[in-house]
């Protein structure tokens, strides 16, 4: 081997390095922002989800605002398959996703063909004591579904089909 051999096997090595911690390494959540007694995050899509890992915290009501920006049939549709949740995506346009996390784990969610995918991390809330934050303990009810509720929130909250509640 000549020093020339040499080199492009060390470059090789180091880009596969680089490529294999690219798509193989850790990655970091995105926490949802507070508002309220609400949490919310935005989720681009464009051949992917960004963020794809998204960390919110447990009995909070949690909206995703998923901002889809192309036209393709695989991300036409999200899918959380733990909380019975399957809706479809507007085209350059934003959908609003409300779902109550319950519990607490990891969660995928996926495109309608499940070959985009992301990940949902509930994270426990209690106060350090075993009992429920004040947060966690609060009004879980969609107003669409008491009499008279209004139509401006654009998505009911869903719950699991294990039937669970808060309380």
């Amino acid at each position: 081997m000549n020093p020339a051999d040499i080199a492009v096997v060390i470059v090789g090595l180091g880009l596969s390095g680089i490529l294999g911690w690219f798509f193989f390494g850790p990655k970091k959540a995105h926490a949802a922002t507070q508002l309220g007694n609400l949490q919310e995050v935005t989720v681009t899509v464009k051949g992917g989800y960004s963020p794809d890992l998204v960390r919110v915290r447990q009995g909070v009501p949690l909206r995703i605002v998923f901002d889809r920006q192309e036209s393709g049939e695989c991300t036409s549709r999200v899918v959380f398959p733990d909380f019975a949740l399957n809706r479809s995506l507007s085209a350059y346009g934003q959908t609003t996703v409300e779902l109550l996390p319950d519990r607490a784990g990891e969660f995928g969610f996926a495109c309608g063909m499940n070959m985009v995918h992301g990940r949902l991390i509930v994270e426990s809330s209690t106060n350090g004591h075993g009992a429920p934050s004040a947060t966690a303990r609060a009004n879980d009810s969609s107003p669409s579904s008491e009499p008279g509720g209004t139509n401006e929130q654009p998505d009911e909250v869903r719950r699991p089909p294990d039937g669970r509640t808060q309380g």
